[in-house]
């Protein structure tokens, strides 16, 4: 996934926000769980190592787990746990070529989120992985050689960074970049360098440095390189 040196750890700031935050972390850090999310990194870690038979079957357990305990969890945490299966299994049926049933995942990780935040507003932080969501999309155009979309998709990505795009939305309300930055940024207890890291980390400037360096990178193919020129900030 997309990632800007150091990045904030969203489960940490979920349990500082607020007295509902501490008690969704504290439910979601139950061994039930904790032993459910471990599994698609492990999954993850058996993609990159070729051995996608077995991540797959990791990941239908998975699936079947969260199912079954979708009835003595919090739906917050049900849907977080969906948004880890869809981003890992959009991995796996990219290896496969399988480009459209990589987008239905991912998109399917994205209402993941917008489900989650719905059901606990302290879960804003997660809004961040929508922008990743989106640069695996620039991914895919790029390995159908689909041009044109990967720069769609690629004025989207600035959109996000410059506010001008939502992030997601939920129950009817767009939450854009400068929504994360105040929510981040009011964390009670954190101190003036914290918030400081945290209005760089969440400004247009930095975001859209971040997006041209990966955005040049994805141009890059083996072979030949597509004609690319950043835009500036």
């Amino acid at each position: 996934m997309a990632n800007q040196g150091k990045r904030f750890e969203w489960l940490r700031y979920v349990r500082l926000h607020s007295e509902a935050g501490a008690r969704w972390q504290e439910e979601y850090s139950s061994p039930e769980i904790l032993r459910l999310t471990d599994i698609p990194d492990r999954a993850l870690k058996l993609l990159r190592s070729s051995k996608k038979e077995e991540a797959d079957s990791l990941l239908a357990s998975y699936l079947a787990d969260a199912e079954a305990a979708r009835p003595r969890i919090r739906n917050s945490i049900y849907w977080v746990l969906r948004r880890w299966y869809h981003s890992v299994k959009a991995y796996s049926v990219y290896l496969d070529d399988d480009y459209e049933g990589a987008k239905a995942h991912l998109l399917s990780a994205h209402g993941a989120v917008e489900r989650a935040i719905e059901e606990e507003p302290a879960l804003l932080p997660l809004a961040d992985h929508c922008a990743d969501f989106r640069f695996q999309n620039v991914r895919i155009s790029r390995n159908r050689r689909r041009w044109d979309d990967l720069l769609e998709q690629a004025e989207a990505l600035r959109s996000l960074a410059r506010s001008e795009l939502a992030l997601c939305t939920v129950s009817g309300k767009d939450i854009f970049i400068t929504d994360l930055r105040d929510f981040l940024t009011s964390t009670p207890g954190i101190d003036a360098e914290e918030v400081a890291w945290l209005e760089s980390l969440m400004s247009k400037d930095r975001r859209l440095r971040f997006i041209e360096r990966h955005l040049a990178d994805v141009f890059s193919i083996k072979g030949f390189v597509i004609p690319y020129e950043p835009k500036a900030a």
